[in-house]
């Protein structure tokens, strides 16, 4: 996860604030040092990353006091569909 270093640091420099505030078990966006937001699944946290990014990086991650860690790769169909 290198290509995420700063949005990875970002999150765990905020995740203890976060447990606090109630959002375990909600979805983070982190894009940069910026916080998009808290979602209540993964799809939703991935749509929105996706509708504040478009095709740059963001991190999207589960709150939690365990350590997990969920990767999506993002897929270039190209002009499949089209």
């Amino acid at each position: 996860m290198e290509h995420l270093k700063e949005e990875t640091g970002y999150f765990e420099r905020h995740r203890e604030e976060w447990l606090r505030a109630g959002h375990e078990g909600r979805w983070a966006v982190v894009h940069g040092d910026t916080l998009i937001g808290f979602y209540p699944s993964l799809g939703e946290a991935y749509q929105a990353g996706l509708d504040a990014c478009g095709m740059a990086r963001f991190l999207v991650r589960q709150v939690s006091a365990e350590e997990r860690v969920e990767i999506i790769h993002r897929i270039d169909w190209g002009g499949i569909g089209a």
